[in-house]
């Protein structure tokens, strides 16, 4: 039967392989001729190629889908013996290029699937969904072995980005998963990665510099895989994704990306604060006390909470209405219990003055757009 086929090609990769990687490995001491070492990482390669055109070579092969996540996996199977035998030949100056090389085989066959088993529109989709994911997690993992700081960060997002924009076209949970993984990733990078803030020392300018690229790029991704994820959502949710999802949220993992924005927005407005009041070479996170900084900070904190308030009063979010007034409150605690003991004559005027301000806006929009609404739809 050809689904045996297809498994039967995909244990063979899986076998020759591990045996070539364990040649690769064996050989891994220096003590081996240069032809020996060419030999390999030629057969390495010879063999990716074959088995990653397999099902071209077969119409039955071409009829199973274990055949085409057979031709698949095989790049990602080689890729550790094909990595040893590139760094050997050409050195570490252009090792995004392996993968680079092995995403434009995976996308050929991503040409040949979209021709084939037109009779079989299964067959076809999951040709092309395991073929795409796998030309996508060679340019993911370029990224990091070519570049590092803040381009991981940046390469990774509009990755995850682009895995939605496929999702839209391809119906495969796979992408969607994948792509959230990635979303995950950058934002532990952006958020809980301590050395992000030595990536570069500080320059002469403030507001526009490493500091916006780096989060400003990535939260702009975010917004856009919501977007991207928004309106499909619910309609593409597997019975399985059902059993582990909030009920009583509508679209759990668009609100997650629209949430990881804002945080992250959140982060880089603080940061920029930060930087712009620094003195030394390198941005660091402050333990001093400065009452312009913090002063700063505080007015930030409150303005930022009006935006959030004017997209939830937009969007109809409540998530984002409550959002903004939980930071809110958080700056008028701030401003009470930390700046005002340390304020001094206008600088304590401005903080009063402002978070008044915060607050009177608040109870304004709040009481004009968001309980009046409220009334009208009860009343309807």
């Amino acid at each position: 039967h050809a689904p045996h086929h297809g498994v039967l090609a995909l244990v063979a990769i899986v076998l020759v392989a591990i045996v070539q990687t364990s040649v690769e490995h064996a050989g891994l001491a220096g003590r081996d001729l240069d032809a020996v070492r060419a030999a390999r990482f030629g057969a390495s390669a010879i063999g990716v190629v074959l088995f990653t055109v397999l099902p071209t070579l077969s119409r039955r092969l071409a009829e199973t889908r274990w055949a085409w996540r057979a031709a698949a996996i095989a790049p990602m199977l080689w890729f550790e013996a094909l990595h040893h035998g590139w760094v050997w030949a050409f050195g570490t100056r252009l090792v995004g290029a392996l993968p680079v090389l092995l995403a434009l085989l995976t996308l050929s066959l991503v040409a040949l699937a979209r021709t084939r088993n037109e009779g079989d529109p299964g067959v076809r989709t999951s040709a092309l969904v395991w073929l795409s994911g796998a030309t996508m997690l060679f340019v993911t993992v370029a990224i990091p072995l070519q570049l590092d700081r803040e381009w991981i960060t940046i390469g990774w997002a509009l990755e995850a980005a682009a895995l939605l924009t496929l999702y839209r076209r391809l119906d495969h949970p796979g992408l969607k998963w994948v792509s959230m993984l990635l979303f995950a990733f950058v934002g532990s990078r952006l958020l809980l990665n301590p050395y992000v803030l030595g990536y570069y020392e500080r320059g002469p300018w403030r507001i526009v510099n490493w500091l916006s690229y780096t989060y400003l790029v990535p939260a702009a991704c975010l917004v856009a895989g919501g977007v991207l994820l928004r309106d499909l959502e619910n309609e593409r949710l597997r019975d399985w994704e059902r059993t582990f999802t909030p009920p009583n949220v509508a679209r759990p993992f668009t609100a997650i990306l629209y949430a990881m924005a804002l945080v992250v927005v959140f982060a880089w407005l603080n940061l920029t604060i930060v930087d712009w009041y620094a003195t030394g070479p390198a941005l660091s996170i402050p333990t001093d006390r400065l009452p312009a900084r913090d002063l700063t900070i505080s007015i930030a904190w409150a303005l930022y909470g009006l935006v959030v308030l004017a997209l939830g009063m937009w969007r109809e979010s409540t998530p984002m209405r409550l959002t903004s007034l939980l930071l809110v409150l958080l700056t008028a605690a701030k401003v009470f219990l930390y700046d005002l003991s340390n304020l001094r004559d206008l600088y304590r005027v401005a903080a009063l003055v402002g978070l008044a301000f915060s607050l009177i806006t608040i109870s304004l929009a709040y009481q004009r757009f968001v309980f009046r609404s409220s009334k009208r739809k009860e009343s309807a």
